[in-house]
């Protein structure tokens, strides 16, 4: 039986799962995890949610987000790198936390199995590494994009140092920044979680 091995990281309500590959004459078989899906989706009523699976395929420097869900959304992403090689970025948007406005940056490598958690309240970004690099998402919920949230990561205030020059969607270039976020009081709006 694999046994998964959690990672404890600086957010909290952020989790690593790291799995195992196998390889013999036939190719590699991996498993990202084996974990109940009470375990990963603490607060959902089980039998009455929703799931999304999304593959995404992103040429290098492709930068996606910062997204998250409205606080009604209780949404929670369970992500994996499945081709190529990914920098994700996992941002603490809950006001009540102790890690409020801080991130963690995880590098993802598919040659590595790695399943990364991301409890309501935390907002998501990642680059692409590598040409035709492919991210797998496993969401509750079913889309709804005026209980998203973009911010725009690109601004002063996330300071994030991107490994090549950020090649984004027009939504995410022209999200508004953390600041405008914050003034306009947008956030208290989508993000009111308890940690």
């Amino acid at each position: 039986m694999l046994e998964t091995q959690k990672v404890d990281l600086l957010l909290q309500g952020l989790s690593i799962l790291k799995g195992k590959s196998f390889s013999d004459i036939r190719g590699t078989a991996a498993i990202f995890f084996e974990e109940s899906l009470k375990s990963i989706f603490k607060n959902v009523e089980i039998e009455t949610f929703d799931l999304r699976l999304i593959l995404s395929e992103n040429n290098i420097g492709v930068v996606r987000g910062i997204h998250f869900g409205a606080n009604e959304l209780n949404q929670t992403k369970v992500i994996q790198c499945v081709e190529g090689k990914f920098k994700d970025y996992i941002f603490d948007f809950r006001p009540n936390s102790k890690t409020f406005l801080k991130f963690n940056e995880i590098m993802l490598d598919s040659n590595k199995p790695t399943t990364v958690v991301i409890s309501p309240g935390l907002g998501h970004a990642f680059q692409s590494l590598e040409n035709n690099s492919k991210m797998l998402y496993l969401i509750n919920g079913k889309y709804d994009s005026g209980k998203e949230i973009t911010i725009n990561s690109l601004g002063n205030e996330i300071n994030i140092d991107w490994t090549y020059k950020p090649i984004l969607s027009e939504n995410d270039r022209l999200a508004p920044s953390l600041s405008s976020i914050f003034s306009a009081g947008i956030l208290s709006q989508f993000v009111n979680r308890e940690v």
